[in-house]
């Protein structure tokens, strides 16, 4: 939350979601960047998960008018990182995508 494309008022935006790994170990951490990936902010975990399950996490921002992409990666205990674009892990049957998510919004 929120929906890609969504326009959204001016104000506080509440921006939650979930988070899991391909592997045997848990999110340590969920990052938002509400600038393309120039910059990050952690996000709050607000349910930590065991490894293979989902982790809850939320962040609130307050974004000026206009459009911006925001984008969302996660760490698991063994320090990897979701790669930034999906090409990064790419194959024909489209397995293992866990690039960065990215919404774009637009602030009225």
């Amino acid at each position: 939350m929120p929906e890609n494309g969504e326009t959204l008022p001016a104000g506080p935006l509440s921006i939650r979601g979930y988070a899991m790994t391909g592997g045997s170990h848990p999110i340590e951490r969920v990052e938002i960047s509400t600038d393309r990936g120039v910059t990050w902010t952690n996000a709050r975990i607000t349910e930590r998960a065991d490894p293979w399950s989902w982790c809850f996490w939320e962040h609130t921002v307050d974004l000026p008018k206009g459009e911006h992409m925001l984008c969302v990666r996660a760490y698991d205990t063994a320090g990897r990182k979701q790669p930034a674009d999906r090409r990064q892990v790419w194959n024909l049957k489209g397995y293992a995508n866990n690039a960065w998510h990215r919404i774009h919004v637009t602030i009225r």
